[in-house]
């Protein structure tokens, strides 16, 4: 395996960066050299042994202060009022959750509760609740390396799920098939993998749920439910949220799908092959999830070069933050502020995906809109980063630097680049955040 020693050890740190590019934020400088010498199975137990929902020191619960509820005659002053305290909340969130992401030491429970927020991508836009999103993405950060089913089960009644995607207009005689479909499709099954008699059939099952506007709970109501005999996916019977998710999760194509999914997103967009599958498969049994990411750091894809992932914006930045050692606590509001911005110029802001479908990977990250919208944002996270160790060196010294820094081997082509700033530390800092050695996880 290339980057292997005859043991099957990471051999350098350029190989030791590309295997936590995969399965963390990016990894800073002391975190990539402590991983070589060791063989990728052991990488990826020491990142299960440190998932957990701790907050990281100092990154405290965001706080939602109640927003007062609409009224038929309400002023124009209020609904600003309004808008302004939903403006609020949301930035709250999102400053919340680069805080945690970049300064947590469970990598991996950050990486894959990202992952899975783009999997049962739900938004903010339409929730219309900072709590909510935030309750959802406790979830997914709990639940983000354990079994699917149990992880599915809860995303299924989820407050913020059940609002974005209708569960709370399904009731008895009414049935809104929105969740049933969404969920079969792109959440457990793949497209092809039901018919619409299933889809019907399903929504009459997830009748019933409700989400308290007082708590935020899910709640579901009996009344509300369609408790007759329904044929779902070949079984016939009364059909209840619970049996809902476990008859899907039952079918054949299900372990594919989920498989499918986190290879394209954490390994490569190319498919694995047969025999590749059969091993992931089998790892992931009955829905490990563990297992399965323990199974994915065995297989040779990963550092294939050919197996290039282009990171997404706000992949991006976590990583950029994490290796220039940015602390975001100490970061200004206006520098805050700025970031934020900066996610909304290149098009991913994190609990607002443009649809349930999740977010866009691959080319569509590198238009020439993003290009200058990531070269602006990596210019204000060179500003604020610490580059007073470069400050000494010469030139090319930087440039080495900078390499040792972001885990990245220059070509020449970036390198000459690189040089042609090197005067300036924060532009050439700037300048290799955007490098395509860095943006795309070759």
């Amino acid at each position: 395996m290339l980057g292997m020693t005859t043991s099957g050890a990471l051999d350098d740190t350029a190989v030791a960066a590309r295997l936590l590019d995969r399965f963390t934020f990016g990894a800073t400088q002391s975190e990539r050299a402590a991983v070589v010498g060791q063989r990728p199975g052991q990488v990826m137990q020491t990142l299960l042994g440190r998932t957990g929902t701790a907050l990281p020191d100092g990154v405290a619960l965001p706080e939602f202060p109640a927003v007062a509820k609409r009224s038929k005659d309400e002023s124009a002053d209020a609904k600003k009022q309004r808008r302004e305290q939903l403006k609020a909340h949301r930035a709250t969130l999102l400053h919340w959750w680069i805080s945690t992401a970049t300064r947590s030491d469970h990598q991996l429970t950050e990486r894959m509760a990202w992952f899975w927020s783009g999997h049962f991508a739900t938004s903010i836009a339409k929730v219309r609740s900072a709590d909510l999103m935030y309750q959802q993405y406790g979830a997914l950060r709990s639940g983000g390396t354990g079994e699917f089913a149990a992880l599915a089960q809860t995303m299924i009644v989820d407050p913020a799920m059940l609002r974005w995607l209708d569960g709370t207009a399904n009731k008895v005689g009414a049935a809104n098939e929105n969740l049933s479909r969404e969920f079969l499709e792109l959440f457990a099954l793949g497209p092809g993998g039901y018919t619409e008699d299933d889809v019907r059939a399903g929504a009459r099952g997830l009748t019933g749920w409700t989400v308290d506007r007082k708590t935020g709970k899910a709640r579901h109501v009996a009344q509300r439910h369609d408790d007759a005999s329904v044929t779902f996916l070949g079984r016939t019977g009364p059909l209840d949220a619970a049996a809902f998710v476990a008859q899907a999760l039952a079918q054949p194509q299900s372990p594919r799908f989920v498989i499918d999914r986190i290879w394209f997103r954490l390994v490569s967009t190319t498919p694995p092959d047969t025999p590749t599958l059969l091993r992931l498969q089998k790892a992931y049994g009955a829905g490990d999830l563990a297992a399965l990411l323990q199974a994915l750091a065995l297989e040779p894809a990963w550092a294939d070069p050919a197996s290039s992932l282009v990171k997404q914006p706000a992949e991006w930045l976590i990583g950029a933050v994490r290796v220039c050692a940015i602390d975001p606590r100490t970061l200004p509001d206006a520098s805050l502020t700025a970031v934020l911005k900066g996610l909304s110029a290149l098009g991913q802001v994190p609990f607002a995906p443009p649809s349930v479908g999740g977010w866009p990977s691959g080319r569509a990250w590198l238009t020439a809109a993003t290009a200058v919208s990531r070269a602006r944002l990596a210019q204000r996270l060179a500003a604020v980063a610490p580059v007073r160790t470069m400050l000494g060196r010469s030139p090319a010294a930087r440039v080495d630097a900078l390499g040792l820094l972001l885990g990245r081997t220059w070509t020449d082509r970036t390198r000459a680049a690189l040089l042609a700033v090197a005067d300036s530390p924060v532009d050439a800092l700037a300048l290799a955040l955007c490098s395509p050695e860095y943006v795309v996880s070759a």
